[in-house]
């Protein structure tokens, strides 16, 4: 089933996997999952092994791109534990939108005489 999600162009959104074998039950891939782009401009930014020692469900971010768009995007993961590969992935719909203004900026110069 896709999983599609929104942010803003300040934003990124960070993706975790919890594999279950058709039962239901944990289940363990072999190897570290891939986190791609299959299309758009958005990017990735994969897990470091220190951030996957303190979560190994966290696989990395999708990062949006500096204007409005959307992306589709997939994880994919070895489902076996031997020799073999048995791909499995999983994806959807990224769609990011201008990030709205927070504050006006408002500053004020040096004075001058009158």
């Amino acid at each position: 089933m896709p999983l599609d999600f929104v942010s803003d162009t300040d934003q990124k959104v960070p993706i975790t996997l919890d594999p279950k074998t058709e039962g239901g039950h944990s289940a363990t891939l072999d190897g570290a999952p891939v986190l791609s782009i299959v299309s758009g401009n958005a990017t990735v930014q994969q897990a470091t092994e220190e951030e996957r020692a303190a979560n190994p469900k966290f696989v990395g971010w999708v990062v949006s791109e500096d204007t409005a768009g959307s992306s589709e995007w997939k994880v994919t993961g070895d489902a076996d534990l031997g020799a073999g590969v048995v791909p499995i992935e999983e994806g959807g719909t990224y769609t990011y939108s201008a990030a709205q203004a927070k504050n006006l900026g408002v500053s004020a110069g040096t004075p001058v005489l009158k």
